[in-house]
């Protein structure tokens, strides 16, 4: 398809980059392109729009007219809305702006298409008949190259008046979707227009709230390209569960960190060897004896300011890092709205644990039918460094959206969480969170499995009760006694900003 915008090859290439690194433009194009055959070539054009520091349209002609007419179109009323100078000095040679730019005008396109008051399935095929007339065309034209040089008259008319034909059904069709686009509704470009104008605004507000809810999770946006990480930040802008749920996660990590400090657990440490330097508490007996002689005192304090005092070396044991950490979510229907938001915002402040623990961390959101439930291999331990690096943005929100909805088991999830700890045999001192809210049967042959795991594996399960009204004064409810009977230890969620916080978020 023939293009509006004159483009060169470092311009297709950052198209083709856009095209490959963004799945919501590319998820457009795709549809768009099932509606007309030349909404590739919009969506190139629109983007070079954006992306191009120096803008040069092609002319049109009687060729291309129709067939670029709805590009044309768009392009045009890009060029001129008021704000287009103001939202090009933000996209100009970056490719993650005018990409989520590009998406953005496109899917307004899209969804003005797909409207059926506007155009029906026979108006769209005109469209799709006029290019494949175009094609059928280039290849009528080249038979008939080929019979006037075997010198065939006759195949050679016959071919001509075949070509005369499909050009008159190809304008035919063009004529008809030249029409439609003449009458797109006003509501289109006033559309375009002010999406323009509001889209610098978007953008800086898109990145603003992906880094304020990236921190609120302990998160980052890496892992994606930077038009998926503005596609992600404008989700957030209209996404208050989001928002609510990062706020609880915010509240729960001072109260973790917090408890956590205040049980510091001491290494090991042997003397090995003696060395040089200036540490007083392990200093040589023979050195200290000097601070007693007038003369050796002088000495005494010139060797401490070099550092070349004699010491003992310390040698620390660095603790095993431990096990996998699990943390099963029910997402029974019980559950639903604030008890989901409290159990997530505990699973999510686990993870900081984990992460600051170096370990393998697993979310696991289940309910009655096995089919639902699904795992979120949220955290990978690093070999190096202190602590692992913060999950994708766009990996918890898949985590913090997901709710199946239904009845409550526990067999599946907690099978899922032994499975991962048996991928991990090395690692000693695993554990498994159940954060739920209510009672699951559970089977004898299944018990007695799964008791023997946790004495074959060494792992604790865990469990934390989401309270009726989580958040909220009132008295306090029963324990499931499934719960009681399965778990090393219960905490609820109404206790986790006072002490018994502890037994949850200083146990794993």
């Amino acid at each position: 398809m023939p293009r509006v915008v004159l483009s060169d090859a470092f311009d297709e290439k950052a198209w083709e980059r856009a095209c490959a690194d963004s799945d919501a433009l590319a998820a457009i194009l795709a549809s768009g392109a099932a509606l007309h055959p030349g909404f590739e070539e919009l969506g190139a054009d629109v983007f070079h729009s954006l992306f191009k520091y120096t803008l040069t349209l092609v002319p049109a002609s009687d060729s291309t007219r129709a067939r670029t007419a709805l590009a044309r179109q768009v392009v045009g009323w890009l060029h001129t809305a008021p704000a287009f100078a103001v939202l090009r000095a933000e996209t100009v040679l970056d490719e993650a702006r005018s990409t989520f730019a590009a998406r953005l005008v496109l899917g307004a396109v899209l969804r003005t298409l797909r409207r059926s008051e506007l155009f029906d399935a026979d108006d769209l095929l005109a469209a799709f008949r006029a290019d494949q007339g175009e094609a059928e065309l280039e290849d009528l034209d080249e038979q008939l190259e080929v019979a006037r040089e075997l010198g065939e008259d006759t195949a050679a008319n016959s071919i001509q008046a075949e070509m005369d034909a499909a050009r008159s059904k190809i304008k035919r069709d063009e004529a008809r979707w030249q029409a439609l686009i003449d009458a797109l509704p006003t509501s289109l470009p006033s559309g375009l227009r002010d999406l323009t104008g509001s889209l610098p605004d978007r953008m800086d507000e898109a990145e603003g709230q992906l880094e304020a809810v990236g921190q609120g999770f302990g998160a980052t946006g890496s892992g994606h390209g930077g038009a998926d990480k503005l596609d992600l930040g404008d989700q957030l802008l209209h996404n208050e569960k989001l928002k609510r749920l990062a706020d609880l996660v915010g509240a729960f990590r001072p109260a973790a960190r917090a408890f956590r400090r205040e049980k510091i657990e001491r290494r090991p440490a042997e003397i090995h060897a003696v060395e040089r330097g200036n540490a007083l508490s392990r200093l040589l007996p023979s050195e200290a004896a000097a601070l007693g002689h007038r003369i050796l005192r002088r000495d005494f304090l010139r060797r401490y300011v070099e550092g070349d005092l004699l010491q003992y070396a310390i040698e620390a044991n660095a603790p095993a890092q431990k096990g996998p950490l699990v943390v099963a979510v029910d997402g029974s229907g019980s559950m639903r709205g604030e008890r989901e938001l409290w159990a997530k915002a505990v699973a999510l402040t686990l993870l900081e644990i984990a992460r600051r623990g170096r370990r393998y961390f697993r979310a696991v959101v289940f309910s009655h039918n096995p089919k639902d439930l699904r795992t979120f291999d949220l955290l990978a331990a690093p070999r190096t460094g202190l602590r692992a690096p913060p999950p994708p943005v766009a990996d918890l929100m898949k985590f913090a959206e997901y709710f199946p909805s239904g009845g409550t088991d526990f067999q599946a999830p907690l099978d899922a969480a032994v499975a991962l700890i048996e991928e991990h045999p090395k690692l000693k001192r695993a554990d498994i969170v159940l954060i739920t809210d209510g009672q699951a049967a559970v089977s004898d042959p299944w018990r007695v499995a799964f008791d023997r795991a946790r004495i074959r594996l060494g792992f604790q399960l865990y469990g934390v009760v989401v309270d009726p009204d989580a958040g909220r004064r009132g008295p306090p409810q029963p324990t499931p006694a499934i719960l009681t009977t399965l778990c090393d230890r219960v905490s609820r969620v109404s206790d986790l900003t006072a002490d018994g916080a502890r037994d949850i978020f200083v146990s794993v």
